[in-house]
């Protein structure tokens, strides 16, 4: 069954209700024992345990191209082999919080697209709905069309209708 915004029978919502469920479970996995109902800890690092935010490590590299190599990754990448790629568009900056907001948007339209067939919605399920997050040039964005399209509203970084993310599979 495909699950859009118009279904409202109880199959979808029961199925809506468990993709919510499974997407909690991944970030708990990824977290550690992070509540996200009560923000308590567990094995969750404690503040001054956190890497610096990303805009601190991008700046410091934009002036001194070699810091690159002094970041350790401590794990390999978890979107390697994801079913689901995200773009997001090369054309407009946006914060984290904004750009984790739109790729989400994609994601939840993947899953909903008619274009997925059911049985990529049943594979990527079972692979914990993982997605791969990139960056294509502006020639392919402006070349490219793809199965979803995010389109943001406006109303708080971006001016007007902006397209912001793609998801294809």
């Amino acid at each position: 069954m495909i699950l859009n915004n118009h279904d409202t029978s109880a199959d979808a919502g029961e199925q809506a209700g468990r993709f919510a469920t499974d997407v909690t479970k991944a970030l708990q996995r990824h977290f550690g024992a992070f509540n996200f109902d009560t923000g308590a800890t567990g094995d969750f690092p404690a503040g001054d345990e956190l890497p610096p935010p990303p805009a601190e490590i991008t700046a410091r590299i934009a002036k001194d191209p070699a810091a690159a190599e002094e970041i350790a990754l401590t794990a390999a990448s978890a979107s390697i082999g994801a079913l689901v790629t995200i773009e997001v568009t090369p054309l407009h900056e946006m914060t984290s919080g904004k750009l984790a907001a739109q790729c989400g948007h994609a994601a939840q339209l993947a899953w909903e697209s008619p274009a997925m067939a059911p049985a990529v919605r049943r594979a990527w399920a079972d692979d914990g709905y993982r997605v791969r997050v990139v960056v294509p040039s502006r020639e392919q964005w402006e070349t490219t069309t793809r199965p979803v399209s995010v389109t943001d509203a406006g109303f708080t970084e971006l001016d007007g209708p902006t397209e912001t993310t793609r998801a294809f599979w």
